[in-house]
């Protein structure tokens, strides 16, 4: 069976990392959800996924550099959504359905820790990055968690299509570094940008013991794709496309 996992919610059709489209996910029968979360100046966990607030809300500014109180009085720019925290993420979709927090750093990890912790939902979370010193404290933290190691994230989409790029021209040495970071941090799966998931590599990282989600995934006809490569999750703008 593949996850279903809706990308910062159902994004293709409502405001990323809005209360709005993590319920219309669940509403399109996502398996679970992926969000993002960035401290602010007072240390609260904020979901949105760039680091600033220019993109997607009414705000200016870097999301550390303001408090809560600020953030709150800001909306997204699509359909004036507020900006959730993830306590309130957690309080809303908590026993609806599994989450996928991606953590920017080693601050943000010891703070989604105890969330997760005093929440009591270890089974009900995956916890995913790019940077192997924030899932190991998670690790430390939470033996039990699901730990995710994401290959690779970028700031933008053209700096990951010039990384992408480059990492093909040398994969069998990419191979070996995805593998080597993702026992560094004792991850049980791999999130590959779509292009790594090949057939052969997802069967290799299968027979060492890791699971594989395949991300963004968003035309129908790269999702059949995913499907033929045995992927185990599938993470999507549009989890309504992905079809069994």
């Amino acid at each position: 069976m593949v996850l279903k996992i809706g990308h910062r919610g159902a994004s293709g059709h409502e405001p990323e990392n809005t209360m709005i489209s993590f319920n219309r996910a669940i509403e399109l029968g996502a398996d679970m959800v992926e969000l993002d979360v960035h401290l602010s100046k007072d240390n609260q966990l904020i979901v949105i996924h760039d680091e600033t607030l220019d993109r997607t809300t009414t705000g200016q500014g870097k999301i550390k550099g303001k408090t809560l109180a600020e953030i709150k009085k800001l909306r997204t720019k699509k359909k004036n959504q507020p900006i959730p925290t993830l306590p309130e993420v957690i309080n809303e979709l908590k026993g609806k359905v599994k989450m996928n927090v991606e953590i920017k750093d080693r601050t943000t990890a010891e703070k989604v820790a105890e969330l997760i912790k005093a929440n009591k939902i270890e089974q009900k979370v995956m916890v995913s990055s790019s940077k192997t010193h924030g899932l190991r404290i998670i690790k430390k933290r939470i033996p039990s968690a699901d730990i995710a190691l994401i290959y690779y994230s970028t700031k933008t989409t053209w700096g990951l299509v010039v990384f992408a790029f480059f990492t093909i021209l040398i994969f069998p040495i990419t191979k070996k570094i995805i593998v080597w970071r993702a026992k560094r941090c004792q991850a049980k799966y791999i999130n590959l940008f779509y292009i790594f998931a090949r057939k052969r590599f997802v069967e290799r990282l299968h027979a060492q013991g890791f699971q594989v989600c395949a991300w963004t995934v968003n035309r129908k006809k790269l999702i059949t794709r995913m499907i033929k490569n045995k992927v185990d999750g599938i993470i999507s703008n549009y989890p309504d496309r992905i079809r069994l």
